[in-house]
């Protein structure tokens, strides 16, 4: 074959969940490639015979940025190795719109470069050198693919010369089957009994380990603040219903510290800030949990906050039709959050909350208790999970791209 597929997983990827999907849908993504006449490549693939990358999977854009001419000079052995094997025409997709990718194959006129992500970049700016977070010239002739469950759309925290389309979430065939076969027609209502369970899903936007990475030292503060708020919320609103709270969510909230509060005076941290406000935590994301258990725990929680709509937890939910309340975190000018959060709040696909509203436990209060509005949000989200992933599927989308792609014009439409 005179045609291939490079698919190319490394950081700059928001969480893990995307990540996994990526991997599982391989076998979909071979038969993309097999019924466009590509050969199919993996890079970090043990099996591929490609020059093995000699820098870290998931190194961080900050530091793939500081590597930049060993990446270079990867992408160049590959595309060389490639070229002895007959490959005449490379497309490569990668996954994260602030990985390495666009520069590090920028300048070849026999390589195409396809990035995804949940969102195009958070800025309307583009970087003038290799140095920049978005470097402008290499960014010029690739193509994107936004994942979600839901339109969002028009993006405008975007550089205005990308091109973009809006697509379901990388979920393979077979994932969508097992997701769709746990829906839940009439999801579960509270009850008058037991400990009220609650998921916040989210992987690691506590650790401090983000700024500068994927999130900026405000929006750090900024989800601190907002996950105490919410936290003090939930506690207030058990307190109301008279009853326990379990909340379960990614361990690295428990070290966090939080400003300090006038209901807390004495509690540095989010571990404690929790006990003393007598919710009891609970670790996942830990490998004691399985992707088939954490869906499990998805299923039988009376409520699923998710912080991004765009995220892999809250497509699943929206498949497996349970209730979800959203809560933006970071909210302070990040990705495109604001516009993404307006469609799910008009559309009336989710129950949104206000960490800043004063009324804040009684939002979450209406999530746990209106059976109708939970009825109602999970039923809409349903059908928009069906609709984008027929309308908009990854797989036919990305196909669409890599034959436009090579055809060398900007005037197309994917569906």
């Amino acid at each position: 074959m005179n045609k291939a597929l490079l698919v190319v997983y490394p950081g700059g990827l928001a969480g893990g969940g995307t990540l996994q999907q990526i991997r599982a849908s391989y076998t979909d993504l071979a038969a993309l490639a097999a019924s466009l006449g590509m050969r199919f490549e993996t890079a970090w693939d043990p099996r591929s015979n490609l020059p093995a990358p000699t820098f870290p999977l998931v190194l961080g854009s900050a530091g793939y940025y500081a590597r930049h001419q060993e990446l270079k000079q990867w992408a160049g052995e590959v595309r060389t190795r490639l070229h002895e094997q007959g490959v005449s025409e490379l497309t490569v997709y990668g996954f994260g719109y602030t990985s390495f990718i666009p520069y590090a194959f920028e300048g070849y006129d026999d390589v195409r470069v396809i990035w995804g992500d949940c969102s195009p970049p958070d800025t309307d700016v583009l970087g003038g050198d290799l140095s920049s977070r978005f470097y402008g010239k290499a960014y010029e002739r690739t193509r994107g693919l936004c994942y979600g469950w839901h339109e969002g759309g028009p993006l405008t925290r975007r550089p205005l010369m990308y091109s973009y389309s809006m697509t379901a979430q990388p979920f393979g065939k077979e994932y969508v089957g097992s997701l769709l076969a746990q829906r839940l027609t009439t999801p579960e209502p509270l009850g008058g009994e037991g400990a009220i369970r609650i998921v916040l899903s989210a992987s690691d936007i506590w650790s401090p380990n983000a700024i500068g990475v994927w999130m900026t030292e405000q929006q750090h503060r900024d989800t601190v603040l907002r996950t105490a708020l919410l936290m003090d919320a939930i506690r207030t609103c058990a307190q109301q219903l008279g009853r326990k709270v379990v909340l379960y969510a990614h361990p690295t909230l428990r070290k966090v510290n939080v400003p300090t509060r006038s209901f807390y005076p004495n509690q540095s941290g989010l571990e404690g800030f929790a006990e003393a406000g007598g919710i009891t935590l609970v670790d996942t994301h830990t490998s004691a949990w399985t992707p088939e258990q954490y869906r499990a725990l998805l299923r039988s929680a009376n409520l699923v906050v998710t912080r991004a709509s765009h995220s892999v937890t809250s497509a699943e939910c929206a498949a497996m039709g349970i209730p979800q309340a959203l809560c933006p975190m970071p909210s302070m000018g990040y990705m495109n959050e604001g516009e993404f959060t307006s469609d799910i709040r008009d559309r009336g696909l989710a129950m949104v909350l206000d960490p800043l509203s004063r009324g804040l436990w009684r939002q979450i209060a209406t999530a746990l208790t209106d059976d109708n509005l939970r009825r109602d949000t999970t039923r809409r989200a349903c059908e928009e999970f069906d609709r984008i992933n027929d309308r908009q599927n990854f797989f036919k989308n990305l196909a669409t791209l890599i034959e436009v792609s090579w055809r060398n014009s900007d005037d197309y439409e994917v569906a």
